[in-house]
């Protein structure tokens, strides 16, 4: 089935393959901007994590190729005439739209034209489709139309369903996800058989103003295994929390084993300073490191490249880059400044030196 012409379509479907990563990561930041949050940090780049990706962009160019390309025919839409055109009309319809067949009609096409004389059967059109009437040649009542086309559906369902569980996998990032959207598609699935079982199908005199009920269906149906997917895969990556149990008590281990580090750096620091030879080295260094330092920031490459960082180096040219207290501006001395006072602040009761009381016994 086309919709703007054979040509036109396959443009369509290949501009819209080709810009489909685009339009999602557009679309996440465009969300981020709406809700006023900060995009999430990417997910881990995996050989799982890229084999979803695949998985969803392979899924998402089939479906999109479905609903383009092989999308159920209706013999009365493509014709366009109204639902309770006779049958005779509806085979001279046929015939002027192809006139190769020269006045003569597959046996398929005449079968379908003969059963489409009852108006029961039109009934069964709207609500099952084309090809449960065509291809169904036993099925004469309502029960086993629904019988007919039940597998059909439910197994599009069922492939989107184990879709969804893949994508879910352990090392995902997507496990905690794949309960909601299971249900939403067995909700999807029950509404749908639901309105195409219960619906009051009123075929007038005229046939007009009569919804393709089926049609509607399918194209819905689809449109869900389209976005729920790619919906799933766009979700922030959650970490399994069972893990980070597990590895609660190594971060510990690693915390008490850094504020020891930072402790005994601290005794160090305070300690060479007192030996006139090590002050004097720590004293080179520092100036050594200064001097590095300026000549590093006097090259154009390097603040070019620090700005396009969002770390600022201090200006070289005469500029001032302190504020009224002498404090630097640049984004990055101000960033170091705020990450060790908050350091100082976190540590200050393992950090501040030990109280030292005078001696006052008189002994020595």
């Amino acid at each position: 089935m086309t919709i703007f012409g054979p040509s036109v379509d396959s443009i369509i479907f290949t501009v819209l393959l080709a810009a489909l990563p685009t339009i999602i990561t557009h679309g996440r930041r465009l969300y981020a901007s709406i809700t006023n949050k900060q995009p999430s940090a990417p997910p881990p780049t995996t050989r799982l994590t890229q084999a979803l990706s695949l998985l969803v962009f392979v899924h998402s160019a089939y479906i999109i190729y479905t609903i383009l390309f092989n999308a159920p025919s209706n013999i009365f839409t493509a014709l366009n005439v109204p639902l309770g055109v006779p049958a005779s009309l509806l085979r001279m319809n046929l015939i002027v739209h192809s006139p190769s067949l020269n006045e003569s009609l597959p046996p398929q096409t005449e079968a379908l034209l003969t059963r489409l004389q009852s108006i029961d059967v039109r009934g069964y059109y709207v609500r099952f489709g084309h090809d449960a009437v065509q291809y169904c040649d036993y099925c004469h009542s309502f029960t086993d139309f629904g019988l007919f086309m039940l597998p059909v559906t439910g197994l599009q369902y069922m492939r989107t369903i184990m879709l969804v569980g893949l994508m879910s996998i352990p090392g995902s990032g997507k496990r905690a996800w794949r309960g909601w959207f299971v249900g939403m598609l067995v909700l999807a699935g029950l509404f749908e058989a639901w309105t195409l079982l219960t619906v009051q199908i009123t075929i007038t005199q005229d046939g007009t103003n009569v919804p393709m009920w089926f049609d509607r269906a399918w194209y819905s149906r689809h449109l869900l295994f389209l976005l729920l997917p790619i919906m799933l895969h766009i979700l922030p990556y959650q970490l399994n929390p069972y893990k980070s149990l597990q590895a609660a008590p190594y971060a510990v281990q690693s915390v008490e084993s850094t504020l020891s580090s930072l402790l005994v750096l601290e005794a160090v620091r305070r300690a060479s300073l007192r030996d006139d030879e090590l002050r004097k080295r720590v004293s080179d260094y520092y100036q050594h490191d200064a001097l590095t330092s300026r000549l590093a920031q006097r090259d154009e490459e390097i603040r070019d490249e620090a700005e396009r960082a969002g770390l600022g180096l201090p200006n070289t040219t005469g500029g001032n880059d302190e504020d009224e207290d002498g404090v630097s501006t640049t984004p990055l001395v101000a960033g170091v400044r705020t990450l060790v006072s908050q350091w100082r602040t976190r540590l200050a009761g393992l950090l501040q030196e030990p109280s030292t009381t005078p001696n006052t016994s008189g002994t020595t």
